[in-house]
């Protein structure tokens, strides 16, 4: 037998293996939600909220702002953190659980540090508001 016909024949009983772009190609696209959408309807204690608070991120007057803010406050609540009332109105709480939340309160404090220090100001306005609107619910 000759090395054409040899490798033919190799080549028949060796199982096809697919490339990640023809199997990415015939997967059902699934899209993120907005940013402006509570990436975790599965908290439903303050899913309400955090549609509001995240819809009012959106609509900063500095757009750059509003979209840094919103990005940052989207990631966190993807995460695994609440929206929770507090002596003064609402207040950012990290679910600590590996399977659920946060993998640890020092991991919650890094990234609150790093992303979400830089935006203070603008948060505690978003959470007065917040806080102003809920009385009306």
């Amino acid at each position: 037998m000759g090395s054409f016909s040899k490798t033919l024949q190799q080549t028949k009983t060796e199982p096809e293996i697919e490339s990640p772009l023809t199997v990415a190609a015939t997967q059902p696209e699934q899209n993120p939600p907005a940013l402006w959408e509570d990436p975790r309807p599965d908290l439903q204690d303050d899913h309400r909220l955090w549609q509001r608070f995240l819809k009012l991120a959106c609509n900063l007057p500095d757009e750059k702002e509003a979209f840094k803010l919103v990005g940052v406050l989207n990631g966190i609540r993807a995460e695994g953190t609440q929206l929770v009332k507090g002596n003064n109105g609402f207040v950012l709480r990290p679910i600590i659980d590996p399977t659920t939340g946060w993998v640890s309160q020092k991991e919650y404090e890094y990234m609150r540090d790093k992303y979400m220090k830089p935006h203070f100001d603008s948060i505690k306005v978003l959470l007065q508001v917040l806080k102003q609107e809920s009385w009306h619910w």
